[in-house]
Formats: C-alpha cells, structure tokens, sequence
C-alpha cells in the first residue's frame, strides 16, 4: 500500500505564506468558544494539549479509554454516542496505541485501535458536521528514507506494525477529507518533555544521569534522530486549531508548525 497522494486537494503547509490565517491575532477563532473533542486526552500530549486549550478558553471535551471503558475508540456506538452528546466543532484525534517495538508484540491490537478506531472517528466526525480534524499521524511513516524528509514523500515502506497502522490511517484521512470536513495530517517526531513515557530514550537519559548510571545506547552509536519537545509540539497544534485550511487535506511535518 503506497501513502502517495494525488496533488488536487492536497496542501503542503508554508507558514510564511499563510500568516494572516494562522496568525493568532487574524484568527476569526481567537474569541470564539470552539467545541473540542479531544482523544486519548489523559496521554502524554493529549494532557498537555487539553491544560492549553482550556487556557485559551475553548470548550474541550476528552474522550480516553483511560478515563471509563465507555470511551473507547474501537467501540462504534461509544464513539457515535459522544460525537450526539458533544456536537463537536473540531475533533483532535491523538487517541492511538504506541511504541514501535510494542506493536511487533501486538499487531493485531494496534491496528484495532490505531485504524479501526480512526475509521469511527472519521465516520462519526462526518455524520456530525465536524467542521475540521487534526489527526496525529508520525514520523515512522517515512520508513527509513534519507533526509531531508518531505510531506511529498512517498511512504510505502514502513518498519514496524504501529508505523504501519499510522499510513493507514493517513490514507483513511485522504479518502474522507473535503471542503466541508477537511483534515489536517501533522507528524510529530519523538515527542518528549514532562511526563513523558517512561520508556522513552530521553527519560532514560536523563534517569541514568541522576543515578550517576552508564546509558547503554543502542546501535554502534552513529545513529541520529530529531526530537520534539512537547510545549513546542502544543503550540503548532494550537495553531492549527486556529487555522483555516485552503485545501482538502494537509499534511505537514512538526517544524513547519513552529517557524
């Protein structure tokens, strides 16, 4: 299955070309109470996202399995009951199962949640008159491409099963994306900050050097990867919910969102 789409209706962001839109002091949207619904909510970014929301006074409404078994994306009558009881005007979609050498372990169960899920958000977002979806997609789709990446990239060759579900999801997201209802693709990279997963190369770090431990780092030690830290990856978020979008569907990359 090949993540390459076909030009019309597709967006490759530029903020510098867009700065009357995005900008926060342009936004029609600034004094406006948008309604949010929020997955997966109690994560790591979605906590962050919510606190921040919240502070900018829109309505924010979360939705986690974490919270009651009765908000579980993978459930399409839980999630058509919160989309009736909500009436959301946006959706943020981060709710997924992650980690790449988890989904070796349980495939089965990340595509449940991680393409089933997404599919029931999408549908119900469309039924409902959802005006714009930001979907969490990531930076494992590219696979094991040279830099520098592009959005244009093609990304069919994928390295693990929960990189795998997250191009999926991308392709679900350019099948149902439309002037009505259009969707934003954003691809974080390594994600860390406060209350970052515990198994996570950054927080491992940082543990060894306040026990005085060795970090044993994995690879002959040549290997390089861009992070982004959390309150960075919060602010291009919220500046999309701020945006306007000119196209179907957009995808982007973090660091387009914070330049």
């Amino acid at each position: 299955m090949n993540t390459q789409y076909t030009t019309k209706g597709i967006g490759i962001f530029d903020w510098a070309e867009e700065e009357e839109k995005y900008n926060p002091k342009y936004s029609k949207m600034k004094n406006e109470k948008t309604k949010i619904l929020l997955t997966g909510d109690k994560g790591f970014i979605g906590v962050h996202l919510k606190k921040k929301l919240k502070e900018l006074k829109h309505k924010v409404y979360g939705f986690d399995i974490k919270t009651s078994p009765l908000e579980d994306v993978r459930n399409i009558f839980k999630v058509m009951n919160v989309f009736n009881k909500v009436k959301p005007d946006i959706v943020i979609h981060l709710a997924a199962l992650t980690g790449v050498r988890e989904s070796v372990k349980n495939p089965k169960g990340y595509y449940k949640t991680n393409v089933d899920g997404t599919k029931n958000i999408i549908e119900r977002a469309k039924k409902s008159g959802v005006k714009k979806i930001l979907f969490a997609s990531s930076s494992s789709v590219y696979g094991n491409q040279k830099s520098p990446l592009k959005e244009r990239n093609v990304c069919d060759n994928q390295l693990s099963p929960y990189a795998k579900t997250k191009e999926i999801g991308e392709l679900l997201c350019a099948s149902e994306a439309s002037e009505k209802m259009p969707i934003i693709i954003f691809r974080p990279f390594t994600v860390y900050g406060e209350n970052g997963r515990e198994n996570m190369v950054i927080k491992k770090i940082i543990k060894a050097g306040q026990k005085n431990k060795i970090f044993y780092k994995y690879g002959d030690g040549n290997s390089t990867r861009g992070y982004t830290n959390v309150h960075d990856l919060i602010d291009g978020i919220v500046k999309l919910v701020e945006y306007k979008p000119k196209d179907n569907l957009t995808i982007l990359e973090v660091q387009r969102l914070l330049n």
